[in-house]
């Protein structure tokens, strides 16, 4: 069961980390079980973000494809990540709701926006990857940061940034590092501290990312 959730991980993080033959597979699945033991959230917690990933996923799909399309999702211990622009109010709303509808999520945070123009305006997204390309190559370089811990969205040129700290000098690290970053307009930080991490949490309402409740 661990090396099916290892190979699953594996899969789920991209091609680029396994081989097409059997051997090939088995050696990523064994570097992906490393890499997901040695973050804050464990394979575990690695596991279930990979389920909540897939079934937030189904949901959206079956309810409104334009919206599946136009919706980033980032999950990262059991947090889940909102973000891109759809031309409709009630393609957020839906989002959001189906997003909290899934067992194991702990918190929502609703970076999305409502534009009308986004179903014509160019989506960016080019830009946006070399974007998080660059950051997330900084953080690996950097020798004081876990950069495992984080996972690095850019929507629109504006970057967030969920994961779990091991400090407030760790995490203030990792910032210094994105505003460094030529054309990011905007940063978001959805971090918490392992500290908080590791305390059991109570479900909270859906907050968008300026820290309120949508209507």
């Amino acid at each position: 069961m661990r090396t099916l959730v290892a190979v699953l991980i594996a899969l789920a993080l991209g091609p680029g980390l396994t081989a097409c033959s059997p051997t090939g597979m088995a050696v990523g699945a064994a570097a992906t079980t490393g890499i997901a033991a040695a973050q804050e959230r464990g394979l575990a917690g690695a596991a279930a973000d990979l389920r909540i990933r897939a079934r937030i996923n189904k949901a959206w799909l079956e309810a409104d494809p334009d919206m599946y399309r136009r919706v980033g999702l980032t999950v990262h211990g059991r947090r889940v990540l909102l973000t891109g622009r759809v031309p409709e109010p009630g393609q957020r709303t839906t989002a959001v709701r189906l997003a909290w509808r899934v067992d194991g999520v702990r918190d929502v945070i609703n970076a999305v926006r409502v534009d009308p123009d986004a179903a014509t305006e160019p989506s960016g997204l080019a830009r946006d990857e070399l974007i998080a390309a660059e950051i997330k190559g900084r953080l690996m370089a950097d020798g004081r940061v876990h950069a495992i811990n984080y996972a690095i969205t850019v929507s629109h040129r504006v970057v967030h940034v969920l994961g779990i700290a091991r400090s407030d000098k760790e995490r203030q690290r990792v910032l210094d590092h994105i505003r460094a970053v030529e054309y990011v307009r905007g940063v978001r930080d959805h971090t918490v501290l392992a500290s908080e991490w590791h305390e059991p949490l109570q479900p909270a309402p859906p907050k968008d990312d300026q820290g309120t409740t949508p209507s």
